[in-house]
């Protein structure tokens, strides 16, 4: 992960930080999962993603979030108000 937060609630924020140009194929990849068009996962975002989900059956006091165009400062607003709700 590019961000691990620890909230004063013993709770962890996972961030990734992809760029824009990775974002087309993890959503491709995600819909044909979804579908049962393909078996296997080839994209490493998505398959991060699904490894988490499954690391966070066993510890629900991580949350995971991917946020794609890699520009933290313009995602800042909508990252802390992620942060603030899982917080809670």
């Amino acid at each position: 992960p590019d961000f691990l937060v620890e909230t004063s609630h013993g709770r962890y924020f996972v961030i990734e930080i992809k760029g824009a140009d990775e974002e087309h194929a993890y959503l491709t990849e995600k819909r044909r999962l979804k579908s049962g068009e393909v078996k296997d996962v080839q994209n490493l975002v998505l398959a991060k993603e699904l490894g988490f989900q499954k690391f966070k059956e066993l510890n629900k006091n991580f949350e995971y979030h991917i946020i794609f165009n890699g520009r933290v400062e313009e995602n800042k607003e909508k990252l802390v108000s992620e942060i603030n709700t899982f917080a809670k």
